[in-house]
């Protein structure tokens, strides 16, 4: 504890530095003032904790003194020493919030008990802002409790307590409003994004209380004791410059407002609509809100969707094209209003991905990639229509082949074709395997190969494997032995001859021009 002793009269302030007992009564630190503008210079840099200052001094009295300092440092603490106990005086020291005023002549045990006094006032101050402190710490935490129980119907004494506590109102006039704001992305730093989002209603002299429910989903709870009910028009065009504003930004975000209920036992009401209302998104994307409508304007479901045998036939024959625009005229329907819940429409995505999946195994020999629990989840981690969308297309286009690569073959050639592509880097890949693959003789599939493609299968297999190997020569810490070994040739010196019969130059020529 700090302690600063200001007063013109040199005996006076000795006196009290001398004779009072300051480590009994927690004085660690002392330092003495002739005059009031010496005490502001001093007060400036080593803050003072408690002042005991004369009041009637020559430069300054200490009245202004005194509440220079107060302005300076708020939570010191003032003790007036005066030989004049005077009214105004007085009526000064209360202003100033003095702990004491000790009229002289005093004793030291005077003075020492309005010490004591000041220093107690010192711990206690120091203990409220210690906990006020640890309650601004602990703020969300008790916001996030206050908010799970009022959306979930939970209201029990302690949460009463608690929205006391947040000074929310317990009445049955004040209007509610449930917020569920979802962002695409995880919300990497949440201050900033309340930063952002807060003011806009701050504006409108609305409150809140919010929880994240989620890396990408925040939960508010909207009220204004003074106004009653809120504007609708006006909440919806600042939820509107919210999602502009954050879009601005790069972080596209949905949301959902719930109905506008009185009373905060119906904040559950307005907390299911809003998530009635989260549903939308799905349909109508980020970047947008959903507003519950009293007057009913949900979503209607036939359970029924165009037929899908069109992309499923296009997916059969491997035709790109023709599967993305069944798909386009599917995505369009859903689009202009839903004839199908989202459940069975993630239903139909899953089935059309499942195909593709069996379509590109069937294409490309290979034991399964995904099983179906695996397709199911990536249509369920899906959050939209658009993106359920761009999954499939993303999934035909890469797994099933692109159709000029197919034009003019037939699906057993095109299905050989494919196993080279797979298998180049396997030393026994030959005219006898692929046969056997295909169910065909040999002899049948030399002769169709050679008449489909112009190619016999061993030419083709060879411009498959040099082509790879060009790709890996690239690669300055594979040897040309291991280049030979993934490219299916256990002999170096007969693999450098195939290359350069193809090439025209030697693997470590080729691989000096591509350095």
């Amino acid at each position: 504890m700090k302690l600063m002793v200001v007063d013109d009269e040199t005996a006076t302030r000795n006196g009290i530095l001398k004779y009072v007992h300051w480590t009994e009564l927690g004085i660690e630190q002392i330092k003495a003032a002739g005059s009031a503008l010496e005490a502001l210079r001093i007060s400036s840099v080593w803050e003072p904790d408690i002042v005991i200052s004369d009041i009637r001094m020559p430069d300054m009295d200490g009245v202004t003194l005194c509440r220079k300092l107060k302005e300076m440092l708020p939570a010191c603490c003032l003790i007036f020493i005066s030989g004049y106990a005077d009214k105004e005086n007085l009526i000064a020291a209360i202003s100033l919030s003095a702990v004491s005023f000790v009229e002289k002549p005093f004793s030291i045990e005077e003075l020492e008990a309005a010490i004591q006094k000041a220093v107690d006032h010192c711990f206690a101050s120091h203990e409220t802002a210690y906990l006020k402190s640890s309650l601004r710490c602990n703020m969300p935490v008790i916001e996030e409790y206050v908010v799970k129980g009022l959306v979930r119907e939970e209201i029990t004494d302690e949460l009463l307590d608690n929205c006391r506590f947040l000074e929310f109102p317990l009445d049955q006039k004040t209007c509610f409003q449930v917020l569920l704001f979802e962002a695409r992305e995880p919300i990497k730093v949440r201050a900033e994004f309340l930063g952002t989002i807060l003011p806009y209603f701050e504006e409108r002299q609305e409150r809140t209380l919010k929880y994240f429910r989620s890396e990408r989903e925040l939960v508010m709870i909207l009220f204004s004791p003074e106004k009653g009910c809120f504007i609708k028009e006006s909440i919806q065009n600042t939820i509107m410059e919210v999602i502009e504003r954050l879009n601005r930004e790069g972080i596209p975000l949905f949301c959902a407002a719930g109905s506008v209920v009185r009373g905060y036992e119906q904040i559950a009401a307005s907390f299911g609509k809003a998530e009635q209302m989260q549903e939308e998104l799905f349909f109508i994307g980020y970047g947008s809100a959903s507003f519950y409508r009293t007057n009913g304007g949900e979503r209607t479901t036939s359970g029924q969707l165009m037929k899908l045998s069109e992309i499923e036939e296009a997916i059969r024959r491997y035709d790109v094209p023709g599967i993305c625009k069944w798909e386009e005229r599917l995505y369009r329907t859903i689009r202009r209003g839903s004839v199908c819940s989202v459940s069975e429409i993630r239903k139909v995505y899953f089935q059309l991905l499942y195909a593709v999946e069996c379509a590109a195994l069937k294409l490309l020999h290979q034991e399964v990639v995904r099983t179906g629990d695996e397709i199911w989840c990536t249509a369920c981690a899906a959050r939209t229509l658009e993106e359920l969308h761009s999954c499939f297309i993303d999934a035909a286009e890469k797994k099933l082949a692109p159709s000029h690569e197919r034009e003019g073959l037939s699906d057993t050639v095109f299905q050989v074709i494919c196993q080279i592509k797979k298998d180049y880097s396997r030393e026994d890949l030959d005219i006898t395997t692929l046969a056997d693959s295909v169910y065909l003789t040999p002899t049948y599939l030399s002769n169709l190969f050679k008449k489909e493609t112009g190619f016999t299968i061993g030419q083709y297999i060879t411009l498959v494997r040099i082509k790879a190997a060009k790709e890996l020569l690239g690669d300055k810490s594979l040897k040309l032995y291991q280049v030979a070994e993934q490219c299916g040739y256990s002999d170096q010196n007969y693999f450098a001859k195939i290359f350069k019969r193809q090439e025209g130059i030697n693997p470590s020529d080729f691989r000096k021009t591509r350095m």
